[in-house]
């Protein structure tokens, strides 16, 4: 069950990506168009994790940072990103590995 939950998520980093290269540049305002990539990398790790609120004593940063799904969603986003992008392979992932460290820290 858990890898049906990974390829959805999979699935949905790549439509938002289609829908942000393909759709929204037309629609842009002010030559901007919002990165859905990163607002739903945002949110899987902010919501999605098993943090304990409150409880500092079995909060482990470290052990947070390290979780093997908040990589798995940095590094799809990140992927995706560089794929549709003209910046280097791996600029991305590497922008999205740093978000996700401000966010377990927040």
């Amino acid at each position: 069950m858990a890898i049906v939950k990974y390829i959805i998520i999979l699935f949905l980093f790549f439509f938002c990506t289609l829908i942000q290269v393909s759709f929204l540049p037309f629609f842009a305002l002010e030559h901007q168009v919002p990165n859905l990539v990163l607002i739903l990398f945002f949110t899987l790790v902010f919501f999605d994790g098993q943090r304990p609120h409150g409880d500092l004593n079995s909060f482990s940063l470290i052990q947070e940072f390290l979780n093997p799904r908040n990589f798995f969603y940095a590094f799809v986003a990140g992927f995706f990103l560089d794929i549709f992008s003209d910046r280097p392979l791996g600029f991305s992932m590497i922008v999205t590995l740093g978000i996700h460290l401000l966010v377990v820290m927040s």
